[in-house]
This record gives structure tokens, C-alpha cells and sequence, in this order.
């Protein structure tokens, strides 16, 4: 099996773009996709999308294929950027073509969703205060204040929404250990990684995204298509799509 892959990032109402994406061949075995959506600046998610192809490399040569390779691969990137103040989301998928398998890593709320080689639609988990009140909890026990959607530094009254990111290395409260997913794909199969921009009014909560993905995404859908169909809906984010399809 091989498939077929289709990317695209647009900037959207924000003052600055600050998603980075990866899209690249690995070893004519499969797809590396890659999404990061920075906040308070750029730099943690250019840094990323700069080391994600090589970290996947040793990370691969290291496990293998499986979600030890992604995880491992987003366990060097939070490493790389531990440093920084500014922060982001990670979110590293491998579609191993040859097994016929998709291993997924995430930090964050960049949303993964695929549907498997059963047809069923999957979604991997998202890290941020309204989805994930176990995290949020678990911040608020490090010190984090929780002001509404944020969690924030109490003597500084600055954070993000998000519960897992790399980078902000003032938000020591924030988690840093990525969760997996791993399904199996066919040739009816598609797998999706995008920053948080393609939630909307129309897609407003996760079970509501894969439904919505889920029925737009055919055998002639491409990632433009998506991102177009967010900003549509009244997203306001910069909004960034990649999208895997199987094919025979």
C-alpha cells in the first residue's frame, strides 16, 4: 500500500502565523507528518519542525517502528526546546505503508484523527484545559492558578490553555509526556494531523471534529479542501492541515 499525502498552513485572522508542519517521505517505507502550533511567538515550533525529521531517524534506528520511535521522537524535540519560554504543541505521526500501521505521538491540542482499516473513525487524545480536566487538576497540584480557560502563573497572571506543551519553560506546572495511538490502515483509510484552527463553531468539541472529518473526507478530498472548510465555519486561528489517504 501506498498513499497519497496533501499538506497546507494559512494564517487566517491571526496577527502572526505561528503553525509548523512536516510532511516527508521516510525511507520509501512510509509518511513522517508532524504538526506544531506555537504560541507567545513561533520559535519552540520552529525548532521542531526543524529537528523532527532527523530526531524520527535515530528514534527509528533506535525502537523501530511502533509508538516508541514517535513518542521518543517528541521526547527529543521537549529536550531541545526546554529552554524556551515560548511554547508548543507536537503532534508526530509515523504511517508505516510497508506494516500497514499508523503510530501516533501527542503533547497538546493538535488534533490526530483517522479512520482505521475497519472503517471505524479514532482520535488521539487532546491535552488543554476543556478537554482534558485530569491534566488541568494535576497542573493546578504543580501551582498553576486556573483562570478561566488558562492556567497561568500566579505571580505573573500569564499562561495557556493548553495542559501538555514543549517549550514554555516558565510553566513548569504544565505536563510534558505525550500519548499514543496506533491502529491499522488500508486502503479506505485516511489519517489527519492539524493544529487547533480547524476547531469551530461547526466542529466546536472533539466528538464533533471526527464526525465532521468524517463525513468530509472522500476518496477526492485534499487538505486544502479542509482548511478552506474551517475558515468557512468561522475559525479565526491560523489553520494548518496534512492529510494522509490510503490507496492501493
Amino acid at each position: 500500500m501506498r498513499g497519497h499525502v496533501t499538506a497546507g498552513s494559512v494564517q487566517g485572522l491571526r496577527e502572526a502565523q505561528e503553525d509548523r508542519f512536516v510532511a516527508s517521505r521516510f525511507r520509501d517505507r512510509g509518511w513522517l507528518l508532524a504538526v506544531f502550533d506555537g504560541h507567545n511567538g513561533p520559535g519552540t515550533a520552529d525548532v521542531a519542525a526543524g529537528l523532527v525529521e532527523d530526531a524520527f531517524a535515530e528514534s527509528f534506528d533506535r525502537y523501530g517502528p511502533g509508538t516508541a520511535a514517535v513518542s521518543a521522537t517528541i521526547g527529543k524535540l521537549r529536550d531541545a526546546t526546554a529552554d524556551r519560554v515560548d511554547g508548543s504543541s507536537a503532534s508526530v505521526v509515523f504511517v508505516d505503508e510497508e506494516a500497514g500501521r499508523v503510530f501516533v505521538a501527542v503533547l497538546g491540542d493538535s488534533p490526530v484523527i483517522l479512520r482505521d482499516a475497519d472503517g471505524e473513525l479514532r482520535s488521539a487524545p487532546i491535552h488543554n484545559t476543556a478537554t482534558n480536566p485530569t491534566d488541568a487538576e494535576r497542573a493546578i497540584e504543580r501551582g498553576a492558578l486556573l483562570v478561566g480557560p488558562y492556567l497561568v502563573r500566579p505571580d505573573k497572571m500569564e499562561g495557556v490553555n493548553l495542559t501538555r506543551t514543549i517549550g514554555d519553560a516558565d510553566l513548569t506546572f504544565l505536563g510534558r509526556t505525550p500519548e499514543m495511538l496506533d491502529a491499522t490502515v488500508g486502503a479506505d483509510s485516511f489519517v489527519l494531523v492539524a493544529s487547533d484552527g480547524v476547531f469551530t463553531r461547526l466542529a466546536a468539541t472533539p466528538e464533533m471534529l471526527v464526525a465532521r472529518f468524517g463525513q468530509l473526507i472522500d476518496g477526492e478530498t485534499e487538505a486544502e479542501a479542509l482548511i478552506a472548510d474551517a475558515l468557512a465555519a468561522g475559525s479565526d486561528d491560523n489553520v494548518t492541515v496534512v492529510l494522509w489517504k490510503g490507496a492501493e
